[in-house]
């Protein structure tokens, strides 16, 4: 995906970007964990013999139940690991390349 000026990533956070900013943005980039479209796809994927509105509503309560999994405590890991490793990249070893910061 390209990214344009108005994804959040964790680069960003590293070259400087504020919290002020980030209130700007329209869209916030998924940590890698988080392959959404993969899972939610797969999620609610028609299953063998299912009609369309079986599946509908088996992909929704299933889409339902994968919220409520520990899954989103791991993914809120993971995108705080990736802006305090991409913060440290940017105090180890400077801003990144084309960046205003």
């Amino acid at each position: 995906m390209a990214q344009t000026a108005s994804v959040v990533t964790p680069e960003r956070f590293a070259s400087g970007m504020t919290f002020q900013q980030y209130l700007t943005f329209d869209y916030v980039e998924f940590p890698t964990i988080y392959d959404k479209d993969r899972i939610v796809g797969r999620i609610r994927a028609a299953r063998p013999g299912e009609s369309a509105e079986e599946t509908r509503r088996r992909g929704t309560a299933d889409f339902f139940e994968f919220q409520k999994s520990p899954f989103f405590e791991v993914y809120a890991g993971a995108g705080v690991d990736e802006i305090i490793s991409a913060l440290y990249a940017r105090l180890f070893v400077g801003p990144l390349e084309g960046s205003r910061a």
